[in-house]
């Protein structure tokens, strides 16, 4: 009996942050903004499908990228390990409900990159926080949608974002073509 109770409580605790996530952005040009009217803070126009809303994160914007990687593609990984374990993801959702995730295009020497926080039950979610993160930046050419060859990566051992962003330039890494 007591555990039912605890899983009730539970699910209604989860119930009601999710919708919290989802409602209680209104279109006041925050950073928080679900509704597809506002996009602030980096957003590309990443598109939940499943009701067309966007959906708002922070980004890491790499600056100062060779001109021959114009029209390649990045994305990340990057994660801490000090207090709460948390994983981290920098690429473009194409499709959220189907998982359909793409690197970034790079555009004029630059690119902003979607930062997701992995969670293993709701998939990648919107990330606002403050943290330092070893972060592993990844370059593609990109061959179709969904074939890509890995030209180029590299590692920085400290990256700090603030409300979910951060900027780096390129020679800031020390990148190894592959």
């Amino acid at each position: 009996m007591l555990n039912k109770k605890l899983l009730t409580m539970m699910a209604t605790i989860v119930g009601i942050i999710l919708v919290s996530v989802f409602t209680a952005c209104g279109d006041d040009g925050d950073n928080g903004t679900l509704d597809g009217n506002s996009q602030t803070n980096g957003d590309n126009g990443n598109d939940d499908q499943t009701n067309g809303n966007k959906i708002v994160t922070g980004t890491f914007t790499l600056t100062d990228i060779p001109l021959q990687y114009n029209g390649y593609a990045a994305e990340f990984d990057a994660g801490i390990t000090s207090g709460l374990i948390k994983t981290f993801k920098g690429f473009e959702i194409l499709d959220y409900s189907k998982s359909n995730y793409t690197p970034v295009p790079i555009s004029n020497g630059s690119v902003s990159i979607p930062v997701w926080v992995s969670d293993p039950l709701f998939g990648p979610l919107p990330y606002f926080d403050d943290d330092t993160v070893y972060l592993k930046v990844s370059i593609f050419k990109l061959e179709t949608s969904t074939i890509k060859e890995k030209v180029a990566e590299s590692s920085v051992n400290r990256i700090t974002f603030s409300d979910g962003s951060a900027v780096k330039s390129w020679n800031d890494f020390k990148w190894s073509d592959l």
